[in-house]
C-alpha cells in the first residue's frame, strides 16, 4: 500500500484491521519497500559473485578443451617419429 505518512505504523494499523475482520487471519512479514530493495540489493551481490565464478569456469572449461587435443597431439608424432 501507498502512504503519505510512516509505512511501519501504516503496517501496525493494518494488521490491527485485518484482526478486526478475521481473527484467525495471520499477518506477518511486513515490509517497507526500502526493507525488500535492501534484501534484493544483498542478494543481486551474491548472483554478481556466483555468476562471476560461473563464467570464469566456463572459460577455463573452453581453454581445457582447445588445448586438450594439442596436447594428445604432441606424444602422438613423438612415437610415429620414433617407429618411422
Amino acid at each position: 500500500m501507498r502512504t503519505a505518512g510512516n509505512p511501519a505504523a501504516l503496517g501496525k494499523r493494518l494488521a490491527a484491521q485485518v484482526a478486526a475482520v478475521d481473527p484467525d487471519l495471520a499477518v506477518s512479514g511486513i515490509q517497507t519497500m526500502d526493507e525488500v530493495a535492501a534484501a534484493m540489493t544483498q542478494r543481486k551481490e551474491s548472483m554478481y559473485l556466483v555468476s562471476g565464478f560461473a563464467a570464469l569456469a566456463l572459460v577455463l572449461a573452453v581453454i581445457g578443451l582447445c588445448g586438450a587435443p594439442m596436447a594428445w597431439r604432441i606424444p602422438i608424432s613423438a612415437v610415429r617419429c620414433a617407429t618411422g
